[in-house]
């Protein structure tokens, strides 16, 4: 008798970029098991983090909701909605195994979620005791470290590069420690535990909600042994390996973030190679027919493509606010690549309705599956306008056309524009080109801010809110009056 809804499995990997996978062209990818997904299910190549740093992107989530500049890096609240919820009480089995931020108890993204497994053993952790003693076997110098970054750090009156090698140091600690005495690598820790919690259920049993959070794409990049050997061509042995690089790639030799990048490929293949054991365990226990298989990630990364690596400053080019998301299970087209315009909390909304469960009132999503379901059109159309931002040093939005980034002061005070249709890399900035565009999704960006912001104010303490808001296809509307009048 089959199942009255599906299992649902969420690949969470940490800085994943969609265009460092092979299924979207990149040609020095070995990505095989992501990539199959998509080549038996849907690759939607237009996802957005609409706040796009870690805490704050699983917010939106978990909880459907925008996190839209304003909200801190804070853990979830009792306020927020929690989906884990609505899958437990509509009969789910839910489990949440990773090694990231989001399953360290204290942020409260396990809240709805029977099992809980957090790995100590992930990067950028505080050191586990055990492992203090291979600190000794660790060499900082064997690593490359920009004077220019320490010379900046000391004027400003901070030590952020020896606070980096600290953190570099205890996580090489935690690994090795881990190797030593588990035998295992920190991401196949982390699939160990969700092998053996499949292993516990019954084809039988209730369906499950199953999210494993992996941290293994995120900095510090150090790769080694199988998972660097396919990329060591890219590698130049004239130049040193930086894994916790600085926040200018003008600090850095050419070389040295040549070899980042092979680093970063060997992350990304380690990943896969732990996704890919999660299928083939579903596999065998009969599930894969009654399971659907998403992969996403919280944000991307910069590796100096605007003169910015990592998420410092938080450009929200694509190379940052940009996310993979590839849905495989039953019900869904094989190899469909679809251009719609989304952002993470219709990702939230997709969870729920993909296994029969309806939208939880309060959310801040639109549903995917009118474009899902529409296959004669070519524009998967299901926003009209997204929004992006953080920490109030950045926000912007985006149309299937224009990409609006207001620098809030930043970068001499200058906005950015680009048509993202003859410009996908944001090479050529056209503000001064297109003044009427740009001031009306400014005012567009600006108006969606305040009223989130006041709405936030509201959630955020034990209070019901004076207004919601409510998201319809098309937010904005100063740019939708400039194209009714130009009669686009």
């Amino acid at each position: 008798m089959p199942k009255k809804h599906p299992n649902l499995v969420v690949f969470m990997l940490d800085s994943l970029r969609p265009d460092h996978l092979g299924c979207n062209g990149c040609e020095v990818a070995k990505t095989p098991n992501i990539d199959k997904l998509a080549t038996d299910g849907i690759n939607f190549i237009n996802a957005y983090a609409e706040y796009p740093i870690t805490i704050p992107t699983r917010t939106a989530l978990i909880g459907g909701i925008y996190t839209h500049t304003s909200r801190t890096w804070k853990p979830m609240s009792e306020f927020d909605l929690h989906i884990p919820e609505r899958f437990k009480r509509k009969g789910f089995r839910t489990a949440l195994f990773g090694d990231s931020p989001m399953t360290h108890k204290v942020f409260n993204c396990n809240i709805g979620f029977d099992m809980f497994k957090h790995s100590e053993y992930g990067k950028i952790q505080l050191i586990n005791p055990n492992a203090s003693k291979f600190r000794s076997k660790i060499n900082i110098e064997d690593y490359f470290w920009t004077e220019e970054q320490l010379e900046a750090d000391l004027m400003r009156g901070d030590y952020t590069q020896k606070v980096e090698q600290e953190l570099f140091i205890n996580s090489r600690a935690n690994h090795l420690y881990l190797q030593e005495v588990f035998g295992v690598r920190r991401a196949a820790y982390v699939t160990n535990m969700v092998l053996q919690w499949l292993d516990s259920i019954t084809s039988e049993g209730d369906p499950f909600f199953l999210w494993i959070d992996h941290f293994e794409p995120h900095e510090p990049w150090l790769s080694e042994g199988e998972f660097l050997k396919p990329f060591e061509h890219l590698i130049d042995d004239s130049f040193g390996h930086c894994p916790l690089p600085p926040s200018k790639a003008s600090w850095l030799p050419k070389g040295v973030i040549k070899n980042l990048l092979a680093h970063v490929h060997a992350t990304n293949y380690e990943t896969d190679w732990e996704v890919g054991r999660v299928v083939q365990k579903i596999e065998e226990l009969g599930l894969t027919d009654d399971t659907i298989f998403v992969v996403i990630s919280d944000h991307g990364e910069p590796y100096g493509e605007h003169g910015t690596i990592r998420k410092y400053g938080v450009p929200i080019y694509d190379e940052l606010a940009k996310i993979p998301f590839i849905i495989k299970g039953p019900g869904f087209d094989n190899g469909r690549v679809m251009n719609t315009l989304l952002t993470t909390p219709d990702i939230s909304q997709f969870f729920l309705e993909a296994v029969g469960l309806k939208r939880i009132k309060g959310m801040e999503s639109l549903s995917l599956f009118p474009a899902i379901e529409d296959k004669n059109s070519h524009i998967d159309s299901i926003h009209d306008m997204i929004f992006i931002g953080a920490f109030q040093l950045r926000a912007g939005c985006r149309t299937p056309r224009w990409k609006f980034i207001d620098n809030r002061g930043e970068k001499g005070g200058e906005d950015e524009l680009y048509d993202m249709v003859v410009d996908p890399e944001e090479k050529y900035n056209i503000i001064d080109e297109q003044p009427e565009i740009a001031d009306a999704l400014c005012k567009d960006v600006y108006e969606f801010g305040k009223q989130w912001a006041r709405q936030l104010a509201f959630r955020d303490h034990p209070l019901t809110p004076f207004a919601r808001i409510k998201i319809e296809r098309t937010m904005g509307r100063n740019f939708q009056k400039l194209m009714n009048k130009w009669g686009d």
